[in-house]
């Protein structure tokens, strides 16, 4: 955090320095030295709001069997923030689903930029079970990198997902 100050107050200080600088030697050119700190500041302040991230997986069936296909869609919307948005749905590598099923169309993970404006995407993506047994859903994984990588850390959670497969 110790960081983050430092930066924030060179921010505001360096355009007071150059604003006296500007004022005595009556120089136009010193005025770009002063707007561009400001405007990173304004915009570094601006762009540091966390997130709000809201993520549905529907499935369409609860009971399979082997060599059949399950299709899955994911609804991923963020609001606020902005960065990276990194998204790992089921199969989760090192979960007990991963035995039971494997990715024939589709993507599980999913990059998203998130600017400034807010987020909506659907993704699909099918899944066939390859082997007999009760598997859970598990959950779903993300992690959010804010832009401004000092400013704020990593936001990481973890949906669980109630349901079985058969």
């Amino acid at each position: 955090m110790r960081e983050i100050s430092k930066i924030l107050l060179l921010l505001v200080l360096l355009p007071m320095v150059m604003a006296v600088i500007a004022v005595l030697t009556t120089s136009k050119l010193y005025i770009l030295f002063i707007l561009f700190p400001l405007t990173t500041l304004v915009i570094a302040l601006s762009l540091g709001d966390k997130p709000i991230i809201s993520i549905t997986l529907s499935a369409d069936k609860s009971v399979m069997y082997v060599d059949e296909e399950l299709n899955i869609e994911l609804n991923v919307e963020a609001h606020g923030g902005f960065g990276l948005l990194i998204i790992r749905a089921p199969p989760i590598p090192s979960t007990s689903m991963v035995e039971g099923f494997e990715l024939v169309r589709g993507n599980n993970v999913h990059i998203i930029f998130k600017g400034f404006g807010d987020v909506k995407r659907r993704f699909t993506y099918t899944l066939r079970a390859v082997k007999r047994g009760n598997y859970s859903l598990g959950g779903i994984d993300y992690v959010y990198y804010n832009i401004l990588g000092g400013v704020h850390e990593r936001l990481r959670a973890s949906l669980n997902l109630s349901g079985m497969f058969r």
